[in-house]
This record gives structure tokens, sequence and C-alpha cells, in this order.
């Protein structure tokens, strides 16, 4: 479990020039502040398969390379998907993730770096 903050990759919604989770919100809203230390809820959740739980967080990868790869493989449309930097801390693996997921309590989405964010197209 890391408690320092250090620089990972989110796959995020871009709608309306504002980052936007891709499912679940954040204090009822999808759409996500920046320059702030955002903290998720965490607690017992359990994946699509409703069989396999584990502890929720905000779900990112660890490089750039990885986490376009998963974008790439994982979602059929990608018109507004944007990969972002984002600063992470309060981590932990998600267990069974077959991508190798990392769960965090605290994230924050620089304006910089969502400037610079990679957009793709289908």
């Amino acid at each position: 479990m890391s408690k320092k903050p250090f620089v990972a990759y989110r796959i995020l919604d871009d709608k309306d020039n504002q980052p936007h989770t891709l499912f679940h919100g954040l204090n009822g809203s999808r759409k996500l502040p920046l320059d702030q230390w955002l903290e998720a809820k965490v607690g017992p959740v359990s994946d699509g398969s409703g069989v396999t739980t584990y502890l929720s967080g905000f779900h990112v990868l660890n490089s750039r390379k990885k986490a376009k790869s998963v974008l790439i493989d994982t979602f059929k449309k990608l018109d507004e998907r944007v990969l972002v930097r984002v600063y992470v801390k309060d981590t932990w693996p998600k267990e069974h993730s077959k991508h190798g997921v990392t769960l965090a309590r605290f994230m924050k989405i620089e304006k910089k770096d969502w400037q610079r964010r990679t957009k793709f197209q289908d």
C-alpha cells in the first residue's frame, strides 16, 4: 500500500472538455474536478460477474503504455475515451485484475495534465 503520491494513468471520458468517470460517479456526479485531491468511497463491491468482490477505489494503471494497451484492447468505442496522467496515493493492487489495475483512495487530475490528455478516435 502506497501512502506517498505517485504518477499513474487513468482512462476517462471527455465530455464538453471536462473529465468524467467511465462508469461510477463520485458524490453523485461522473464529472471530476481538476486540481484537487478526490477521495474514493472505499468499500466492498463485486465485479460484473457478481461473484468476485474487492475493495473499491479509483482504477488506475501504473504506466502509460499499459493504460493505452488496456484502453485499445478493452473498449470498442473510443470517441470520448481519453488517457490522462493523474496523481494517486493510498493505493493497493486489484488482486483479480487481468490488466494489473491499481486502486487508489485519493486521486488528483491537474489541469496541465488534463490539457495534455491523449485522445482516441474510432
